[in-house]
């Protein structure tokens, strides 16, 4: 017998239980090894906490169900040796193991991307869009007075070509604003003149949509630089069904006067130039279109949100019971 290819191990089999891979029982209770393996002696407590059915039964047994087994019997082994309570429950006849923390943790994931999915279904119907400009000079130079310099502002968003239909402009929004000084020149006013709405950015067809404006203002108080944000205000709100074929891509707002006009603070100029030339802005137009999902799918998210859990109780004993059925 070459020593080289065996190794021989010879364990009292009245005190520990044995448990030697890849070992041939010899007589009595001498193991020769047909190649080298690790070998393991353990003594089974059933009094021990972390003692586990895993202890007296091979996993890779129950997996691989090799010719001869028998899960009944097998079961009964470890009742004998652990106690009824260490007895797995998720092994049935055919041997197949259910492994219920990975089970639940796919469901889980599974029921996860289903709510993330409907989510960001609904989002598409929600968009926001924005665009800067820099006005600069705010105001008129070498005036004893404010005057502003520039008179309107305009905030335009264009369709990729792609999306542009036969016939129809490539514009989709179009927002032409307003800009004087309030009487007494000491706030400004702004106030729309005309919306061209052409095409949402966001899914659906009713909307309803707010244009904001920001600014931003720089200037020199004498010889330290100077910013802070001026203003941030709703300068206009309106609903817009693409659908009613009565409806208009076209608001007009010229009409309405200035006593609808928004009003917000005198923009700082600086105190180290000429009366009113110093100074700039940066405006900042904020479109948000909120548009009206679905019933069926906002429907949909709220009854999955509700019912999550529920959900996945139901599908983890459905996976139990089609993997334990006969």
């Amino acid at each position: 017998m070459n020593k080289k290819s065996r190794s021989v191990c010879t364990i009292s089999c009245a005190t520990v239980m044995l448990s030697a891979f890849g070992c041939t029982p010899i007589g009595g209770t001498e193991l020769i090894a047909s190649k080298p393996a690790t070998v393991q002696a353990m003594a089974i407590n059933p009094s021990d906490a972390t003692a586990k059915w895993e202890d007296v039964l091979d996993s890779s047994l129950v997996d691989t169900r090799p010719e001869g087994f028998d899960v009944n019997r097998e079961l009964n082994i470890v009742a004998a040796c652990l106690g009824d309570d260490k007895v797995p429950q998720d092994i049935d006849e055919s041997g197949a193991v259910i492994i219920a923390a990975v089970a639940n943790e796919v469901i889980s994931y599974i029921l996860d991307k289903v709510e993330k999915e409907l989510a960001k279904e609904i989002e598409q119907y929600t968009a926001t869009y924005a665009a800067s400009t820099t006005v600069n000079p705010v105001y008129s130079p070498g005036e004893s007075t404010p005057a502003l310099h520039h008179k309107c502002l305009r905030f335009v968003r264009t369709l990729a070509q792609k999306d542009v239909v036969d016939g129809n402009s490539y514009l989709a929004f179009d927002l032409i604003a307003q800009l004087r000084l309030a009487p007494g020149n000491e706030a400004i006013q702004i106030r729309p003149l005309r919306l061209f709405y052409a095409a949402p950015q966001a899914k659906g067809s009713e909307f309803s949509t707010v244009v904001s404006l920001s600014s931003t203002s720089f200037w020199l108080q004498k010889n330290t630089g100077k910013t802070q944000q001026t203003f941030d205000t709703t300068i206009i709100k309106v609903k817009r069904n693409f659908d009613d074929k009565d409806e208009t891509s076209f608001k007009y707002f010229d009409d309405a006067g200035w006593d609808s006009a928004v009003t917000v603070p005198l923009l700082p100029w600086s105190s180290n130039k000429d009366a009113y030339r110093g100074g700039n802005a940066h405006m900042t137009f904020t479109v948000a279109e909120a548009g009206r999902p679905p019933k069926h799918l906002e429907l949909m998210a709220k009854v999955f949100k509700s019912q999550k859990e529920a959900i996945a109780t139901k599908m983890s004993e459905a996976v139990q019971g089609l993997l334990t059925s006969k």
